[in-house]
């Protein structure tokens, strides 16, 4: 929906592209020509690769492994199902931003994970309670303990999770939905703190 709307009332507009300080589009199959920050879904609004920089977009889907041949992310294909023609031109991939690391490379990542069910929300369908951890609080913060890195191979592009030292989440919870669905359920989570700390970079430097 939202690369739908960026692309019709937007990514045409020179007067609302001034206004835009970034877009997050985490798990959307955002779509680049291979090897491009620009082009595909979006013709002007190009890959965000500095805090400086505005107009600009952050987009990845997460995965702790290479994306499956029938996976919902991070393939031109998963992008084809949800596009009206149900077709994607040959030699595009899936945009891989990390929000950690623009410019490329591993980083560091500082998660915001939730240590309970929230509200009824699906968002930890299927996860036994006794699989989280027992904290007062509905989040914590594990920094320094989780790595990413954008990888593009065997056909598929995607923002690699690794543990760094202890796991902070056990396996049962990354694997509720299947190795379709990858990590899914923590696009947002999994970086929570690079995407707030990046949000204020580019807002404070596009004031």
């Amino acid at each position: 929906m939202l690369i739908g709307l960026i692309s019709a009332e937007v990514d045409k507009d020179p007067a609302q592209r001034a206004h835009l300080v970034s877009a997050v589009l985490a798990g959307g199959n955002l779509l680049v020509p291979a090897g491009q920050d620009v082009g595909g879904d979006f013709r002007t609004i190009p890959a965000c690769r500095a805090p400086t920089q505005h107009a600009c977009v952050v987009a990845y889907s997460m995965f702790d492994t290479v994306p499956p041949p029938n996976s919902l992310f991070g393939r031109p294909s998963s992008a084809a199902r949800s596009r009206p023609s149900g077709h994607v031109p040959d030699g595009w991939q899936v945009l891989c931003v990390n929000p950690a690391a623009l410019r490329g490379g591993p980083a560091p990542l500082h998660p915001y994970l939730p240590t309970r069910h929230l509200g009824g929300s699906a968002v930890l369908a299927g996860v036994p309670a006794a699989a989280l951890p027992d904290y007062p609080t509905a989040f914590v913060s594990h920094p320094g303990q989780l790595q990413g890195t954008c990888h593009a191979e065997r056909g598929a592009s995607w923002l690699q999770i690794d543990p760094v030292g202890q796991p902070v989440v056990p396996a049962p919870v990354l694997a509720t939905l299947g190795p379709s669905w990858g990590l899914h359920l923590y696009d947002l989570n999994a970086d929570q703190g690079d995407l707030i700390s990046l949000a204020r970079e580019e807002a404070d430097a596009w004031r």
